[in-house]
């Protein structure tokens, strides 16, 4: 059901959220990242807005080894994107672009966990499918190397990684990273808590040349041996 409510300061009273509504504000907010690699093959993934500069929030694993990276906005325009930094243990990266502050929409970054059972929603680009939906709920809670992961239940494959994964007042709680290869809809996201202290950490950084950083980079996994990125 496309339908989730939650109590106002009024118990009697209903405030009826739907998936939809949630959808309708993220999505300006997300973007496609394309990324030319050192051998000239190309890879995509998924990202998001943080601030109106044309910063934007991906994985580390989705731009390492890139030579070249083009994101494409939800108005279709696309912009070069270099890296501003990158935590490659919570397989984090923050890209800075040119995109206009009219089409750098941020969404807020809340560093509270959500809740197991949670709803939430995810936008990405799996398959270059842009801009897709999906919802489910919030799975556990895990600990993975240090690291604080949100097990959830909405469905994402190759090139959902860097997507957002909101709760239903459209805050991101995490980023969709990797599923768990064999199962069923066991995918994981890097909580938000690692989000927020890594934006406010690496967003006065100035922009590296990826030139210099391509071929250089190893990719540290977040989860087990039973995981694939996304």
């Amino acid at each position: 059901r496309d339908l989730h409510s939650f109590p106002t300061r009024r118990s009697s009273d209903l405030v009826l959220i739907k998936v939809s509504d949630v959808a309708k504000r993220i999505l300006p907010s997300t973007v496609l990242v394309s990324v030319e690699l050192s051998n000239k093959d190309w890879v995509s993934g998924s990202g998001f807005f943080v601030n109106d500069k044309g910063d934007i929030l991906t994985n580390y694993h989705v731009i390492e080894d890139a030579s070249a990276i083009t994101i494409m906005t939800n108005n279709k325009n696309t912009y070069t994107a270099d890296i501003r930094a990158y935590d490659i243990r919570a397989d984090v990266a923050l890209l800075s672009s040119s995109t206009p502050p009219a089409e750098s929409i941020p969404l807020v970054i809340t560093e509270a966990l959500p809740s197991v059972g949670e709803d939430i929603v995810v936008v990405g680009s799996p398959h270059k499918e842009f801009q897709s939906v999906s919802n489910g709920i919030v799975a556990g809670i895990r600990d993975k190397g240090g690291i604080t992961a949100i097990q959830i239940t909405a469905p994402i494959s190759p090139g959902s990684s860097g997507g957002p994964v909101t709760n239903m007042r459209s805050e991101v709680v995490g980023i969709t990273t990797s599923m768990r290869a064999g199962a069923q809809n066991i995918n994981f996201a890097v909580s938000s808590k690692h989000l927020a202290s890594f934006v406010v950490y690496a967003k006065d950084m100035p922009p590296m040349r990826i030139a210099k950083k391509s071929g250089d980079r190893k990719s540290t996994r977040l989860n087990s041996s039973h995981s694939t990125e996304s």
